[in-house]
């Protein structure tokens, strides 16, 4: 069993294009973005308010997105008001956390793990 390195987290979350949907204003990296990804790594993301007009911004790290995995991984969260992770997510978050040779996310899939990490749920897709 191998957890994910910061590379492996970069390239399953932000590699999978899922910054692509329209509630995603933005990535911008602290590193040049055509290279690996560093060690200590960490990405401005800009996301729609769900809560009103406007975007709001946030930093996430590697320790940002694997605490979602997590999150999503445990299975025991309640996510009210809100849809909570798919049955692919919870599966890939587990592979992420756990085996990450076999992580294979998808966009649909990726994108719910930064959504976590920066808006504490899963909000929209």
């Amino acid at each position: 069993m191998k957890a994910a390195t910061q590379q492996d987290t970069w390239d399953a979350i932000f590699g999978s294009g899922c910054t692509g949907y329209s509630w995603w204003r933005g990535v911008a990296a602290s590193f040049d973005m055509r290279e690996d990804a560093p060690e200590g790594w960490s990405a401005v993301v800009r996301v729609d308010n769900p809560d009103g007009p406007g975007v709001l911004e946030f930093t996430v790290t590697h320790k940002d997105l694997m605490r979602a995995a997590r999150k999503i991984a445990s299975g025991k969260t309640e996510w009210p008001q809100y849809q909570g992770p798919g049955k692919e997510t919870v599966r890939e978050a587990r592979n992420l956390v756990f085996n990450v040779d076999d992580a294979d996310l998808d966009a649909d899939s990726a994108d719910q793990v930064p959504q976590v990490a920066t808006l504490g749920r899963v909000i929209y897709g």
